[in-house]
């Protein structure tokens, strides 16, 4: 299952669902990092991913829209900035592209919110401490062409989170940590 702004438009409405989903399948993740700009490498990961799958057992977020402005109004902006801090907090994992590209200023403000919120292990919405949310993983593929790859590795380092110099490196630590393949 994969959702996005446009197919789950109020994420309020349907959490108890999606997390329910997120809990009962074998894998879960967010996918985070480069959009303006970037190719739509979302699309490509996600069907990697399921395509480990019999039965489609993984639940994937995928935050792209399938159109956004330009220069959206206050209120769209603010409903993604909610669709999106809401929906991170879901899956098991959170996966970052840093796209070499794109300078990605959101992404880098998600990648510290995502280490503050583990790092501090707070609930989300009164889930308990060893919760989905307090367990989360995170991995990062930040190439070293990548404007800031310095300030994205040392992070990464100080908080022992594994980073990755392309996707496919990235692709394949997950196809051996989560689905005993490759």
């Amino acid at each position: 299952m994969i959702i996005n702004p446009t197919t789950h438009p109020d994420p309020l409405s349907v959490i108890p669902l999606l997390y329910q989903e997120a809990s009962l399948k074998r894998y879960s993740c967010f996918l985070a990092g480069s959009i303006g700009g970037a190719a739509n490498w979302q699309v490509k990961f996600a069907k990697r991913i399921q395509n480990l799958f019999i039965k489609n057992d993984c639940f994937i977020i995928n935050p792209r829209r399938d159109s956004f402005p330009e220069q959206p109004t206050d209120e769209i902006l603010q409903q993604q900035i909610h669709w999106e801090i809401t929906t991170i907090n879901l899956p098991k994992s959170v996966i970052f592209y840093f796209d070499p590209k794109t300078k990605a200023p959101i992404s880098l403000l998600e990648l510290g919110y995502v280490i503050g919120k583990r790092s501090n292990m707070t609930s989300f919405e009164g889930a308990p401490h060893n919760s989905i949310w307090s367990q989360q993983e995170i991995y990062v593929c930040c190439p070293q062409s990548f404007y800031r790859h310095n300030n994205v590795k040392y992070m990464c380092a100080y908080t022992n989170i594994p980073i990755f110099e392309s996707l496919e490196m990235l692709f394949r630590e997950l196809s051996k940590n989560y689905f005993n393949i490759l």
